[in-house]
């Protein structure tokens, strides 16, 4: 160990097996046992991989994109919420926070999309993840079997969980967001630990296109002009 860095080995855990290095992906999976690896501050962590199924996703053109689900404490929003709107003193907005807490509670799980894949233009960090929290977009999920295509994961768990609040207000009605002090106070806490989940995506011209839920997002946002959009698409196909 020298000037608090430390040098690992990239091997299964398992088996011990070398795991392929893949620039800024975080996500390995063993060619020889088929288990799951995630990049932590200690080292490689066994990891569970999620693919959530819709229909259309099983072309050899489907692009899978990973993002972390992060669960939501809705007792504990609605707690804060109700402290903040009190404060605030506003009637317009404390409509808007009840309706979105109405929604959540609904739900009975309501998650928080914070994409895990790695993109030129950050905001497709944000736009993905806004679309997809505002829809909770509906999903068969099944864990990914380890073979196939490599999970394109560039976001260590620890970093989503710093980004969870970011998304959260990201996708808040304005009536919300325009008072600074109501929503500085709505701190979205997980309930649980983060999942990772991929996500099946087409490329319809120029832009990307969800098969679960339909959200469409320009191409450029994932991949800048110039590029090919489409190169994670070319990994090996088969899951």
């Amino acid at each position: 160990m020298t000037g608090g860095y430390r040098v690992l080995p990239l091997r299964c855990a398992h088996c011990g097996a070398e795991l392929p290095v893949m620039g800024p992906i975080v996500a390995f999976r063993c060619a020889s046992c088929n288990r799951y690896w995630l990049l932590g501050r200690n080292g490689l962590e066994a990891a569970t991989v999620y693919r959530a199924r819709a229909a259309g996703d099983d072309a050899e053109e489907t692009l899978l994109l990973p993002f972390w689900a992060v669960e939501i404490d809705a007792p504990r929003l609605r707690a804060l919420a109700g402290g903040a709107v009190a404060d605030a003193g506003v009637t317009a907005p404390a409509a808007a926070v009840e309706r979105l807490l109405a929604r959540i509670e609904e739900a009975g799980r309501w998650f928080v999309y914070v994409p895990a894949f790695h993109a030129p233009n950050p905001n497709a960090c944000l736009a993905l993840g806004r679309l997809f929290t505002r829809g909770q977009p509906a999903a068969r999920m099944e864990k990914a079997g380890g073979g196939g295509r490599p999970v394109l994961c560039a976001l260590r768990a620890d970093e989503a969980l710093a980004l969870v609040d970011y998304v959260f207000l990201a996708h808040l009605p304005s009536a919300i967001l325009e008072i600074a002090h109501l929503a500085g106070r709505l701190h979205a806490e997980p309930a649980a630990a983060p999942w990772l989940v991929e996500y099946p995506f087409v490329c319809r011209g120029h832009d990307l296109v969800s098969l679960a839920g339909g959200y469409v997002v320009p191409v450029a946002l994932v991949a800048p002009p110039g590029t090919a959009a489409t190169a994670p698409i070319a990994a090996p196909a088969g899951r």
